[in-house]
């Protein structure tokens, strides 16, 4: 009789484990940091986060080992590149100590990041706790709730990037100016961007030069003799040249 062989598992189904209990630990480190747009926006900041983190520590008895800030850095920058959540992991490590902030998006806005710090605290047996929403990495689930957490922090991040671009084309379309640098041939009047005759005359006249057979160089030359200037500085120069040729017709269509 034959038999039919077995198929392997695909993926390797870990051993269960009990459920254990939040590590003890007799000390904190706090980690505080906000960007310039969001504190503005949320007032989350520098102060308020660390009184946050010093009442924390405070009503539990727990010694506040120090509390370290990344101003105006973005949630979603590299850990290499935040210097302030470098040493914070550090001095946890150091003293055995939980990582303390006030909600899951001031340590990461990017799962990688967020699951990065996740995983060297975790193996060296410090927790990740938030203020905000009670998460504590070293009770159970702990670590898989914080992994949601930095899952939704970066969807909502992504959805808002598409939301706003979306948004941007759209008032572009409609002639309006939503901040940056504005092309050459065109004017800023409050919130609407407008033709500006001048500009675009110069543009104008270098593509008729430019059909002529004449170089970028010499088109620079011939524009400053007729009294059609840059916008900055007193000299056109070859690349500015091929720019404001080449944007023509861009401008005209959104204008």
């Amino acid at each position: 009789m034959k038999t039919t062989p077995k198929t392997p598992h695909v993926f390797a189904v870990p051993p269960r484990r009990r459920s254990r209990k939040p590590t003890t630990v007799g000390g904190v480190v706090g980690y505080v940091r906000v960007s310039t747009r969001e504190q503005a926006r949320t007032g989350y900041s520098i102060e308020s986060q660390t009184a946050d983190i010093t009442k924390y520590a405070a009503d539990r008895g727990l010694t506040l080992y120090g509390v370290h800030v990344d101003a105006g850095k973005s949630g979603e920058l590299p850990p290499h590149r935040a210097p302030a959540l470098n040493a914070a992991v550090s001095q946890a490590i150091q003293t055995g100590s939980a990582m303390v902030v006030r909600d899951p998006a001031r340590v990461a806005r990017q799962l990688g990041r967020g699951q990065q710090v996740l995983d060297i605290l975790t193996r060296n047996n410090c927790p990740l706790i938030s203020i905000e929403l009670g998460l504590d990495s070293s009770a159970p689930c702990g670590s898989s709730m914080w992994f949601m957490c930095f899952w939704t922090a970066e969807q909502t991040r992504e959805a808002t990037r598409r939301n706003t671009s979306g948004v941007v084309r759209f008032l572009h379309s409609q002639g309006r100016w939503t901040g940056g640098s504005v092309a050459y041939g065109v004017s800023v009047d409050g919130r609407n961007r407008i033709p500006n005759q001048q500009e675009l005359a110069t543009v104008r006249r270098a593509q008729e030069l430019r059909k002529s057979g004449a170089s970028l160089r010499s088109i620079g030359e011939t524009l400053l003799s007729e009294n059609h200037k840059p916008r900055i500085g007193d000299k056109w120069h070859p690349p500015m040249i091929a720019r404001i040729i080449a944007t023509e017709t861009p401008l005209e269509k959104t204008i």
